[in-house]
């Protein structure tokens, strides 16, 4: 079972009150739960999901109020592309977003987690400027370099290799 972990702001977005949002429990999927924030970029919002345990992370542009009853296939599609930019092969990357086919929205719990959310989104809003903006940059190239970027709070691991570590070699 997934627990997307909201930031007041995709709360809102969702419209999510704190009656809505389920009791925080510990995770039994492999990668364990992700973290969700919505953030502007170039006027559009956007959607960055970060997982907990590896700092493994993705985003999500364009979003807008007609996406947000599917906020669960998108993430399940960034998944699957994060997967791929890291090499797995097709059966491994069904086996982990099998995992996530039951979901439920709950509050943030770790605020080290939420700081590093916090450098992760500036990494993208860096790399989108430094490469001409949305309509110029390669996404992928994006997401698969700020997830080779080392953290201290994963023991000086990048999120890939912590991820790998994680769900073995591709």
């Amino acid at each position: 079972m997934l627990q997307l972990r909201c930031t007041k702001k995709v709360q809102d977005q969702l419209g999510l009150k704190p009656a809505d949002l389920s009791e925080v429990r510990e995770s039994t999927s492999t990668l364990g739960d992700w973290y969700l924030h919505l953030f502007y970029i170039e006027r559009r919002k956007a959607l960055l999901f970060v997982n907990e345990r590896t700092l493994a992370s993705f985003a999500f542009f364009g979003v807008r109020k007609t996406h947000t009853p599917h906020i669960h296939e998108a993430f399940l599609k960034g998944l699957a592309q994060l997967l791929q930019l890291e090499g797995y092969e097709w059966e491994k990357i069904q086996g982990i977003v099998e995992e996530y086919l039951d979901y439920e929205f709950t509050k943030t719990v770790s605020r080290s987690v939420l700081g590093s959310m916090n450098e992760i989104l500036l990494q993208y809003r860096d790399r989108i400027e430094v490469a001409g903006g949305l309509q110029y940059c390669d996404l992928s190239a994006i997401i698969r370099d700020s997830n080779r970027e080392i953290w201290k709070s994963i023991d000086w691991r990048s999120p890939s290799e912590a991820l790998h570590e994680r769900l073995g070699k591709s």
